[in-house]
């Protein structure tokens, strides 16, 4: 090619660039009729752009072309092998050189990556650059960073640097082929992050951040991402590389689709570290949308800049998803286009607008900024792009720490805020007198402004760290009665408001475990409520309202009227959203585990199993909604005896706890929880250990010490250690969870008393079975009369008093005392669960004691079959059964 066709050729591309994508094949064809030569020529160099949106510059123009004037590919130019390194196979090309796969054979034998100057751009400048190149890797030393091995020069000149050989696949193509969801995806994002940070940190700026330049493989089982190609880096300060200025001025360095504005704009000396950050802000709203953030318009954010204008808010990540592709989209991140857009807004949202602010000062500051605030995401910690709003870090803090509230702080809000809702109570009466259309549009406000200040309350009463020590405790109660009575006497006329701000009351107490106030208080929002108009504002109050209703009275054992309570705010929910609303399956869940409590199974699982079919309709088997209903039924199996149906539930709850996009520790902690129950009573101790431990680290990084979740944990715990026979940490794990609950929940809570009966066990571990027998009798005795003689606490106690019994040889008291326990535990079971066939075994124990052979052979027909179903071969109770049938058929 002549030097003016080439000087045409250069002209018509940047012409072409000029216009938008779509146009520019048409412009070159009407340009180019008359030489289908140049036509050709042109349309390659147009196609040659590896970025989502072709913009190209004379830089980028020139280099492409010197390649097609040479007339020849460099491969074809390469000597087989310089020193120990046989080169073989173009593997790419970067933005100076082109990369081959090379073996090295001394001193070492391996697979390398030569990456090798073009030809024609090793005049002294390039090589300059180049050698700058060399020298900036070798400052690298990060495990996700590719490493400098060697460098040196080929025979004409050209220099050459090797890299270790990354056979991976660029970062967005493996998480789109792997399935990856939003949360491994992040993680992933995370170390690429954390590793151009270490280059930064370094003096060293990458200027060429893009998928392709971040290539990910599989080491050990476990994703690991690299950053390729420093090749076109920068150093950000004098002292540390000779080569700082070797920028080119005027030409734009890098792939235009994720070039930073002041790229763009050539304005070196506004590009630093800030501009790798709008690369990977780019790159990271690719992997979360799966596509550009600006998809072909790159002109038009040329053309934005020179406004002065920034991005808008319609390419938000959750705004992006209503193409026709969402679904495939969707698909490849292992979810849902509903439950994906549910995941980005927020948060995500406003980090990636936040990483791709088109003012350098706006951006986050470094990509360890940016990595930080995508970990808080995950944590769910207040991220620091999000403006410091006090409802916000609450509203985060809450999320995190759901019964960390401090009435104290709560109700000097509630001082502060009371002026203001004692205005919106006059403006109420005086609505009453004027009904004039200014007086009604204010009003609707002002109902508006009441709704926010009771949500903004209901943040503060569930966030503030609680008081600590006994004296403040009681003052913080005493404080919380004060608002309650406050509300009460100032807000008559206004029940909208005082039902808001009663229900908010209702949680704070509910979450303290003093149910009783709560119950009253929760009954009043109600009451207020039902004085409102009718309407869809009312019901969705009132449906709330009822399920913290529900929720306090369960808790105090009422489970009749709480699975009513929970069933008004179903109906209430369905009738709002309709019968795929999320709220409406949380209330069928809520009232599946009041069914359960009060022993109506078979309502129960239709409950649970409903909710659990709408949970997966909206949100698929990864939503973390659909692990939580599991572990709800997987309870319930566990209460039906069907101990290998709980166990798989519980391992897949647990499974979507760890996995979930966005992690949430209560159900982390509920989780590990039940599954450590389930394999101590499997008799799978280490592992029952193991869970029960993290179980109780969770709570204890959730709740202040005293909590009752926490006294849950303790005792748990203490199970555990009772079974491996490490009794004095059982005695200590007991003890505490025993005065916490005490000293909360007080002497009559059913929490309180499973603390009790676990110092029972803990005397009967020690061989005290007359003090076990004496406390477990007392415990049975104040059970019936709390809960009833057929509760489900009254009848374990009962069973365990059979345990001693036979333990101190009382067999003829044991038979007589067993009978009317049978048919109950038959009757709330069935014949066929663990617990009768184990009260069966203490009775053919005693039997054969007494010498009643054929009476024993009959109470032990099937329970060994029945037994191992249960708890699966090689279990205790199973061994015991089968030796006493042995015994008995002897």
């Amino acid at each position: 090619m002549t030097p003016s066709r080439y000087d045409r050729a250069k002209a018509l591309v940047l012409e072409a660039l000029e216009r938008p994508a779509g146009e520019r094949n048409a412009f070159v064809r009407a340009r180019c009729a008359d030489d289908a030569g140049l036509l050709a020529y042109v349309l390659s160099l147009l196609a040659q752009s590896d970025t989502a949106s072709p913009v190209l510059d004379a830089s980028a123009v020139e280099r492409i072309a010197i390649d097609w004037i040479d007339g020849d590919d460099d491969a074809h130019r390469l000597p087989p092998g310089v020193g120990p390194y046989e080169i073989g196979e173009r593997l790419g090309e970067g933005g100076m050189g082109v990369v081959h796969r090379a073996h090295q054979r001394t001193p070492v034998e391996r697979e390398v990556a030569i990456k090798i100057l073009r030809r024609g751009m090793d005049s002294a400048r390039v090589l300059a650059r180049f050698e700058g190149e060399r020298r900036t890797l070798a400052r690298l030393d990060h495990p996700h960073v590719a490493q400098i091995l060697d460098a040196g020069s080929l025979e004409d000149g050209r220099p050459f640097v090797v890299m270790p050989l990354i056979e991976g696949t660029s970062i967005t193509r493996y998480c789109d082929e792997h399935r990856l969801d939003l949360r491994r995806r992040l993680e992933l994002f995370l170390l690429v992050c954390r590793a151009v940070e270490h280059a930064h940190g370094r003096g060293i700026l990458h200027r060429d951040l893009k998928p392709q330049n971040i290539l990910v493989r599989q080491i050990d089982g476990e994703a690991s991402p690299t950053v390729i190609d420093f090749g076109i880096a920068k150093a950000l300060r004098p002292d540390t590389t000779e080569f700082g200025d070797l920028t080119l001025e005027g030409q734009r360095i890098g792939t235009p689709a994720y070039m930073s504005p002041e790229q763009l704009q050539l304005l070196p000396e506004d590009i630093d570290v800030r501009s790798d950050v709008y690369a990977l802000g780019v790159i990271l709203y690719e992997l979360m949308v799966g596509r550009h953030p600006f998809g072909n318009r790159l002109e038009e954010i040329t053309r934005a800049l020179a406004r002065g204008e920034q991005p808008s808010r319609t390419m938000e990540p959750s705004t992006a998803l209503e193409a026709e592709d969402a679904a495939e989209r969707a698909h490849a991140r292992a979810t849902t286009p509903t439950r994906w857009r549910r995941q980005l807004r927020g948060d995500l949202d406003i980090i990636c607008r936040t990483a791709l602010h088109f003012e350098p000062a706006r951006r986050y500051a470094s990509a360890a900024h940016l990595a930080d605030d995508l970990q808080n995401f995950l944590q769910r910690r207040p991220i620091r792009a999000r403006p410091d709003s006090f409802r916000y870090r609450l509203g985060k803090s809450m999320r995190r720490h759901p019964a960390r509230s401090t009435a104290a702080a709560a109700l000097l809000l509630l001082l502060l805020a009371t002026p203001v809702l004692l205005l919106l109570h006059g403006h109420t009466v005086s609505r009453q007198r004027d009904r004039a259309l200014a007086a009604e549009a204010r009003a609707t406000a002002q109902a508006r402004i009441s709704g926010e200040i009771a949500g903004f309350l209901e943040g503060l009463f569930t966030e503030a760290d609680p008081t600590q020590g006994n004296a403040a405790d009681l003052s913080a109660r005493e404080l919380l009665d004060q608002g309650a009575s406050r509300i009460r006497r100032t807000l008559t006329d206004a029940p909208e408001v005082r039902g808001q701000l009663l229900t908010v009351l209702g949680k704070v107490h509910t979450v303290l475990g003093l149910h009783d106030q709560a119950d009253t208080l929760l009954s009043l929002a109600l009451n207020d409520f039902a004085r409102m108009p009718s309407g869809a504002t009312r019901d969705s109050l009132r449906a709330e309202a009822a399920l913290e209703l529900g929720t306090s009275l369960h808790d105090l054992g009422r489970y009749a009227e709480s699975e009513s309570l929970y069933a008004l705010s179903a109906s209430l929910r369905r009738s709002l959203a309709g019968e795929a609303d999320l709220d409406h399956a949380i209330a069928l869940s809520y009232q599946g585990v009041s069914a359960q409590a009060r022993g109506d199974y078979d309502r129960a699982t239709d409950l649970l199993q409903h909710a659990l079919d709408l949970h997966l309709d909206r949100g698929g088997p990864d939503d973390p909604e659909v692990g939580w209903v599991r572990g709800l039924l997987g309870y319930l199996h566990y209460k039906r005896g069907d101990y290998q149906r709980c166990m798989a539930l519980f391992e897949q709850a647990l499974r979507a706890a760890r996995d979930a996009p966005v992690p949430s520790p209560i159900d982390l902690g509920h989780a590990l929880n039940n599954l450590a129950g389930m394999n101590l009573e499997l008799d799978h101790v280490e592992r029952a250990d193991s869970l029960a431990s993290e179980a109780l680290q969770v709570y204890q990084s959730l709740y202040p010490e005293g909590h009752p979740a926490v006294a849950r944990a303790l005792i748990a715990l203490g199970n555990v250690r009772l079974r491996r026979g490490r009794l004095d940490e059982a005695r200590d794990l007991f003890d505490r969870g025993l005065l916490m609950n005490t000293e909360l929940l007080g002497p009559e809570h059913r929490n309180t008393s499973k603390a009790r009966a676990a110092g029972v066990r803990l005397e009967a571990a020690l061989g005290h079975y007359d003090r076990a027998l004496s406390g477990i009798r007392a415990l049975c005795a104040e059970r019936a009369r709390l809960y009833g003689p057929h509760d489900a606490l009254t009848l374990d106690a009962r069973q365990r008093e059979m345990e001693y019994l036979q333990r101190l040889g009382h067999s003829a008291e044991l038979l007589a005392s067993s009978e009317d326990l049978l048919v109950a535990l038959a009757e709330m079971h069935g014949e066929k669960h663990p617990a009768v066939c184990a009260l069966r075994v203490l009775r053919a124990q005693a039997m054969l004691t007494l010498g009643q052979l054929e009476a024993a052979r009959a109470e032990m027909d099937s329970v060994p079959t029945r037994l191992m179903r249960a708890f699966g071969e090689g279990h205790p109770k199973v061994t015991e059964a089968r030796r006493l049938q042995m015994r008995l058929r002897g």
